[in-house]
């Protein structure tokens, strides 16, 4: 068995078992590989070797015979279905038909990525005494291939059932090779079918291969992984301006590898060369695998198609480092059309752990009665959008923008935009108080409003313009017109596409979807650290006015964030009497002559030690009238609690007056928590945000009033005194 060990990125699969025998035997070969590699699998080939004998193993040329082929069918068939997320690439260097004698690796190859884990399916005969035999398998791959220094060996233990006597093999059918080889396809993704043909065609090709591609670009990243398979081949990626390309041109040519759906279109080349004076191509037809993975949605051979379907989810291409904001918290930028889907797929995101900023909900914020853009939006769009309760109708509002690019460029410079640095605020706030390492900023104008560089990566949804028309008309009840009209004001789904770490897709059924978005959290970001949670309750910054007592504050991180609860508590040491401090706040009525963010403070009743208290408190972009029942336990304790707020389910805050330093008759300790509780979670991510310096310059208003009532502390005399007000109680 292997020992317990990490995953490695990288590692190398020496397969020693008979290649009549092999076929039956990767599948679980490479199920127990893949429990220890997770991105590049290299597979060596060496039927026959024996690590358990004294002398030191060493790597030999193997035959390119007619089971190699089939073999290699198989194992990328296998690879696709109990190990799809690696990338598996079959190592081609020691596999010849001639030069059998000599020592294939007169220098260990070099690797596109360096393997830090070597692995073999050989079965000691000794159970017991793995040692050699790791070490043997350890100098053996270094050998052959430059692996880093301390690369790892190990034996697996996948538990084969089958014997080699049971899979008996005759002797092998030497495959004939040619010099130059040709094969062309749609390899916009390299998926089992295409890596068995290209392996297959560099079992073929002695010296050359070409490969004729639609568009050049998408097989950036085949000539490396190529060399890797076979680095002594001259590979060659040709783009084709017609179907042809130089394979009806080019003399040199002697064989063209076809799949089953692809060998009319072989014999169609062959139709042109001969009527060109060429020689006809050798057709070298593999077999098409059967996908493993297949679903009601696919189609059940593998072909581009159902791996682009299958690919949703997935990371298309990796995010790049982003100098202008900080690793964490994690920011993913998640955009598309108008009736994509973005929000089941946030909420999907927020059900696995992530915090969903709603970009549309906080700009809608902005333009509240009473918020700074509303009467702006009024003024550039015109009273008619208006309801008769004063509020912005957005339907109305809707149908003028996306009409309109100039108009919807003006809504977006004094609303959306400066939004941008708000959202990251956010995201930031919420990581800090809740230990959230991973943001969704859900925003509809994500790239077209140039905020790429405020996320570090992009994951765009689409759906067909048609489906996405019937959504809208269904959602909100717009025409088929209207809908038309939004979905033309935004980018196009291959123009957000061209601009995506991700895609999704909401097309097909939820758990469809809901797959996908798995794929990319588990694989990914999970494989990048991204996901690992913080959970230590965080200091924040001392603060205070000038002059006052150093302070400390801290935040309740029991409840989650989810909970929409936040708590908070604070002691003071101050030279006041507890019933000076008492009084001064006790005057609930002249609140909003000193308390920040207060913007009216009105006494309606009083009656036996307590008093109702009509208060409004606004800390953007949040803004809260409420009745508050404000109970007094003269000189020691007030308790406040909110009985009628419209975004607070629970407001509470409690003062606590006690006697300072017997030394100093006239200092008082002075207590302060808040609790509160917001009815919405959107609210709640908003408020964590500000909530620090709200409620730490209120704390410290009382104080600076106080010294203008009671004039100003004196000064601390001795050490010890300066010592005692630094501590705090909590």
């Amino acid at each position: 068995g292997s020992p317990s060990m990490s995953m490695f990125s990288t590692g190398v699969l020496v397969l020693t078992s008979p290649l009549h025998a092999l076929p039956l035997r990767i599948a679980p070969v490479l199920s127990s590989a893949a429990q220890l590699v997770e991105r590049t699998l290299y597979v060596h080939l060496h039927p026959g070797l024996n690590l358990g004998s004294a002398a030191q193993a060493r790597p030999v040329c193997i035959p390119a015979g007619c089971d190699l082929s089939g073999l290699i069918t198989r194992l990328y068939s296998n690879a696709a279905h109990v190990c799809g997320h690696l990338d598996v690439r079959v190592l081609l260097t020691h596999v010849r038909n001639h030069g059998l004698g000599v020592n294939p690796f007169p220098r260990p190859q070099a690797l596109a990525h360096r393997p830090e884990v070597v692995l073999t399916d050989f079965a000691l005969p000794d159970p017991g005494q793995p040692g050699p035999a790791r070490q043997s398998l350890r100098t053996y791959a270094l050998s052959c291939y430059a692996c880093t220094p301390s690369l790892t060996s190990v034996l697996l233990d996948p538990q084969l059932d089958v014997a080699a006597e049971d899979c008996a093999g005759g002797p092998a059918e030497l495959l004939e090779t040619y010099s130059d080889v040709v094969v062309g396809g749609t390899f916009d993704r390299l998926h089992g079918a295409h890596k068995t043909l290209l392996n297959f065609s560099c079992l073929l090709a002695d010296k050359r291969f070409l490969i004729g591609v639609s568009d050049r670009e998408l097989l950036k990243g085949v000539k490396v992984s190529l060399r890797d398979v076979k680095p002594s081949l001259q590979v060659e990626i040709v783009p084709l301006a017609d179907p042809y390309g130089p394979s009806i041109t080019d003399p040199r040519l002697q064989c063209i590898v076809v799949s089953e759906e692809t060998r009319k279109g072989g014999e169609a080349v062959n139709r042109k060369r001969l009527e060109n004076g060429l020689p006809k191509l050798v057709l070298h037809e593999i077999q098409l695998i059967k996908d493993a993975h297949h679903s009601d949605t696919e189609e059940e051979k593998i072909s581009s198609s159902s791996l682009r379907t299958r690919l949703l989810g997935t990371l298309l291409s990796p995010p790049k480092e982003n100098p202008h904001i900080p690793p964490f918290p994690y920011v993913i930028g998640l955009t598309g059309g108008s009736g994509s889907g973005k929000s089941s797929i946030a909420r999907r995101l927020e059900g696995l752990g992530a915090v969903w900023i709603d970009s549309d909900r906080l700009g809608h914020e902005t333009y509240q009665p009473g918020a700074p853009a509303y009467h702006r939006v009024l003024q550039e769009f015109g009273p008619d959008i208006r309801n008769e309760d004063g509020t912005i109708d957005r339907r109305a509002l809707g149908r003028k923008v996306f009409g309109n690019k100039v108009q919807l460029e003006g809504l977006s410079a004094f609303i959306i935009k400066p939004l941008c640095t708000f959202l990251i605020a956010v995201a930031t706030g919420l990581l800090l108080l809740a230990g959230k390492t991973v943001c969704v900023v859900d925003a509809a104008v994500l790239l077209e409003a140039g905020w790429t560089d405020l996320v570090h990566e992009v994951w765009v949804t689409i759906i067909p313009e048609e489906e996405a028309v019937a959504r809208i008309m269904r959602r909100d009840g717009a025409s088929e017109e209207d809908a038309r009209r939004r979905l033309a004001s935004q980018w196009t789904n291959a123009q957000q596409v061209e601009c995506a770490n991700v895609v999704l897709c909401t097309l097909w059924e939820p758990e469809v979807t809901q797959r996908q978005i798995r794929m990319e959290w588990k694989g990914h970001l999970g494989s990048c650290g991204i996901l690992a949670s913080c959970h230590a309750k965080l200091p924040l910054p001392s603060g205070g006015v000038a002059g006052s007592p150093p302070c400390r504050t801290f935040l309740n991180l029991a409840a989650p964030l989810l909970a929409r609860r936040i708590e908070y508590s604070e002691s003071r040491l101050l030279r006041y009497t507890p019933e000076q401090m008492y009084n001064l706040v006790a005057r609930v009525d002249q609140y909003q002559q000193f308390v920040p963010w207060c913007k009216s403070s009105k006494v309606i009743n009083r009656h036996n030690g307590s008093l109702r208290a009509q208060l409004e408190i606004g800390f953007p972009p949040l803004m809260e009238r409420y009745t508050s029942e404000v109970m007094f336990v003269p000189n020691h304790q007030i308790r406040a609690v909110c009985t009628d707020g419209s975004l607070f389910s629970h407001l509470e805050t409690v003062w606590r007056f006690f006697p300072g330093a017997s030394s100093q008759p006239d200092t008082c300790n002075v207590e302060f928590s808040v609790l509160f509780e917001f009815k919405s979670l959107l609210h709640s991510q908003l408020a964590t945000v500000f909530f620090e310096d709200v409620v730490k310059q209120m704390v410290s208003a009382f104080e600076g009033q106080a010294a203008k009532l009671y004039g100003p502390q004196v000064a601390v005399r001795d050490k010890e005194e300066k010592e005692g007000l630094r501590r705090m109680s909590v």
